[in-house]
């Protein structure tokens, strides 16, 4: 006989979050390592490399003759600007610390100079970061995948699942999308939780939020010299981008991964179940039965909730 409707909805649901089990388990596994993790410098690098560009000019426009009024203004630049330079660059390492003594005639492209180097140091560095967060807290990011997996209601299991017409014409990677399109806020708040304190140890981290403040600053005085627009200020929740970056690249390895499962089910050391579910086979009432076996036992891999 042929399962209820229900009751293949209530497989496929299964399914939906065995599958997605295996698929964070995966990718977080993978993101430990830093080819299959790199972070992007966020694109308020951009905003960071406009300040050294005006510095630049400011330079060329000063000439070599400084004026009372241009060393005011570059001082003031310096006070901002090339403080933190000073302060903040051995935290990184590799790069002239002293930023003094800028004041006069090539000031502005001294602090270039600095800034430039910073930035650049950010740029080789800022890649590093999701990998050495994945490695450290790989498996309090497993725990939240599974409680929020948990919690998903992956709406329309069974067109998920076998595809919208039930003809496995669906995308590839459809469990993965509703899942991170259902839940991904609350995986970012959890995440947020549980990687916050070692984001505020990073050095870069820490670099990145005082030169910011430095920058919007100094981006005021540069205003004055240049006759420009004021700015508009760099605001970046750091900690909140690195984690978006993250669930970003692990939902990328999840689909790929979901892609591969779906093309040999019957691979995956899962109940038939699972199988018989992300196959072209009918399901009928003692499939069912035998998934309600399947489900009674402990699987080590996600809850059995449906």
């Amino acid at each position: 006989n042929k399962a209820t409707d229900e009751q293949v909805k209530d497989m496929c649901k299964w399914s939906c979050r065995q599958m997605m089990t295996r698929l964070s388990n995966h990718a977080i596994e993978l993101a430990g390592d830093q080819k299959n993790m790199q972070i992007p410098m966020p694109k308020e690098m951009g905003d960071l490399r406009s300040v050294s560009t005006n510095l630049r000019q400011a330079a060329t426009e000063s000439g070599s003759h400084v004026t009372s009024t241009t060393e005011g203004i570059a001082k003031q630049v310096e006070a901002r600007l090339g403080s933190t330079i000073g302060g903040l660059v051995s935290r990184v390492g590799g790069l002239a610390a002293d930023a003094s003594g800028f004041a006069g005639q090539k000031i502005y492209g001294g602090l270039a100079d600095q800034l430039d180097g910073i930035l650049d140091k950010l740029d080789r560095t800022f890649s590093k970061l999701g990998a050495e967060l994945c490695a450290s807290k790989k498996s309090d990011m497993i725990e939240v995948f599974r409680d929020v997996i948990e919690k998903g209601t992956f709406r329309d299991a069974l067109s998920l699942v076998r595809g919208p017409k039930f003809d496995f014409a669906g995308p590839s990677d459809a469990v993965t999308k509703e899942f991170f399109h259902t839940s991904r806020d609350l995986l970012v708040e959890r995440l947020a939780l549980i990687v916050q304190a070692d984001v505020n140890k990073m050095n870069v981290v820490v670099l990145w939020d005082g030169l910011v403040d430095k920058v919007n600053a100094s981006n005021q005085a540069l205003t004055s010299v240049m006759g420009t627009q004021p700015k508009e200020p760099i605001k970046l929740d750091i900690n909140l981008y690195i984690v978006n970056q993250v669930l970003d690249k692990l939902c990328e390895a999840m689909k790929v991964r979901e892609g591969e499962i779906r093309k040999a089910p019957k691979s995956e050391e899962l109940p038939p179940t699972f199988a018989l579910c992300f196959s072209r086979e009918p399901i009928d009432s003692k499939a069912y039965e035998q998934f309600c076996k399947d489900i009674a036992v402990d699987l080590n891999t996600t809850t059995t909730h449906i």
